[in-house]
């Protein structure tokens, strides 16, 4: 026994050099472990339950071999991603809410874990109707025994299957429950890097996420950002507040912000922030994307975004005005109340367009340094002053629309 702690000790510190935060080599590294101790497993389920805005549940499934894992036609998948490592397979998913009441997980043996059960085990037998069918799918792969238990600490499940000729032995189910330990908590410190990376970019922004993560989060901090700058805003939107229930506005403008916002980041740009109906959004110019590209992706966005509304039961029409240039994006505020915010004259420039969408009753409308800098089909429609700004101001509708 004294043995197993020396052994399990010695693969933590070693993993926590190699693997540092990286949750899938964490549990590729404990598989190969198990190995070394000649606790041969042919696939493992690490299965974790996250606090965040986005993902409720965490799944990694190791295999020990290069496959390619089958596509999940699972409603509450919101992000997959499949490593190999060592010719080894890691099937990374992150599913979103709903994943723990689904019929899949209900039906599986992690639910008993989830009711109490402490730890199961099953010897599994090609050509025997068993329990769950996960462990028929796995007999006709030649494993031979099932084991699962709940992780320590943590809303977390980890299941083990063996397919040596009589499966795990008392003494390994002995071992494996002493290594868990410290698998535990190598997750644990990992899955809160993970999901203070998901939860900053989900609030902020990938951009400002960096920038927090770096230390850059005192007043003032601010990042120089150039690229073609989206501003869109619910048409009438007062009318809609005061005319609709409070949950079934709410549930309509997160239906509204799904289209557009998905669609936003399809087309290679970044939103910035929200404010109220109202949405901020950059199509950054960089090393892969120069001026021309950015703006070419920023109104491509906004012609996908006005269809999909269009075409979607929603009754929301909304303005988006574009426009191009440099401007600076950061930390404002006081020390007891901070926010990430866009200021410069090219944002008030693209906020202002935008208002005119309301007064000539169009979805789009862009400037001049935008449908030049982009190279864009378009015809002037209209010469204005904008509100605060000097001069007037060329607005252009793309020529397809």
């Amino acid at each position: 026994m004294q043995n197993f702690y020396q052994q399990t000790l010695i693969w933590q510190k070693e993993t926590m050099t190699a693997a540092g935060s990286d949750v899938t080599t964490i549990i590729h590294l404990y598989c190969k472990f198990l190995a070394d101790q000649d606790i041969h497993l042919c696939r493992a389920n690490v299965a974790l339950m996250t606090l965040h805005p986005q993902i409720e549940a965490i799944r990694f499934v190791w295999y020990n071999s290069i496959i390619s894992p089958d596509p999940v036609p699972a409603p509450t998948m919101f992000y997959r991603k499949v490593h190999y490592l060592d010719d080894c397979t890691i099937d990374e998913a992150h599913l979103t809410l709903g994943a723990k009441i689904s019929i899949p997980f209900m039906k599986s043996p992690f639910w008993r874990l989830v009711e109490g059960e402490d730890f199961l085990s099953y010897v599994i037998t090609v050509g025997r109707q068993h329990e769950y069918d996960v462990l028929d799918d796995l007999a006709k792969l030649g494993a031979t025994h099932y084991i699962a238990t709940r992780l320590s600490g943590k809303e977390a499940y980890i299941s083990l299957v063996s397919n040596e000729d009589g499966g795990f032995t008392p003494e390994e189910i002995e071992f494996i429950k002493i290594s868990l330990t410290a698998l535990s908590l190598l997750i644990e410190s990992a899955i809160k890097d993970l999901v203070l990376d998901t939860v900053l970019s989900c609030y902020v922004g990938y951009s400002p996420g960096d920038e927090i993560k770096q230390g850059n989060i005192r007043p003032g901090c601010m990042l120089d950002m150039e690229g073609a700058i989206w501003f869109s805003d619910i048409r009438k939107y007062s009318t809609h507040s005061q005319n609709t229930e409070a949950a079934e506005l709410a549930n309509k403008l997160n239906a509204y912000y799904d289209i557009v916002v998905n669609v936003i980041y399809a087309h290679k740009g970044e939103v910035l922030k929200f404010i109220g109906d109202a949405i901020l959004a950059i199509f950054p110019i960089g090393e892969d994307i120069d001026s021309q590209q950015a703006c070419r992706n920023a109104v491509a966005a906004a012609i996908a975004a006005n269809k999909a509304l269009k075409n979607s039961p929603l009754n929301f029409e909304h303005g988006v005005g574009l426009h191009v240039g440099s401007f600076q994006y950061g930390n404002i505020g006081s020390l007891r109340r901070m926010d990430f915010t866009a200021i410069g004259t090219e944002v008030n420039i693209a906020s202002r367009i935008e208002s005119q969408c309301s007064t000539y009753k169009l979805p789009l409308l862009m400037s001049e340094k935008f449908v030049t800098a982009g190279q864009i089909p378009a015809q002037c429609f209209a010469k204005t002053a904008l509100k605060g700004m000097n001069g007037e101001f060329s607005l252009y509708v793309p020529i397809d629309e």
